[in-house]
């Protein structure tokens, strides 16, 4: 990519971003910003993608505790 900053020409490396296809679903991840994160933002996507079961949680109230709009 080039960049033209403060009167100043520099030729930058950038990653626009990347998409995963897996069945029928699709994952984003737009623009690649940091490198630091991106094994994790890569693995997560990979995780969100091939897991078929959502976690659910539970609330149980009657029993002496706060409840939900407490």
């Amino acid at each position: 990519m080039q960049v033209v900053k403060e009167d100043k020409f520099e030729a930058k490396r950038a990653y626009l971003g990347l998409v995963f296809l897996y069945e029928d679903r699709k994952e984003v991840i737009p623009v690649v910003q940091n490198m630091g994160s991106l094994e994790y933002d890569i693995s997560s996507t990979i995780k969100r993608l091939t897991t078929k079961t959502q976690k659910k949680i539970g609330f149980l109230t009657g029993h002496g505790e706060p409840g939900l709009q407490d």
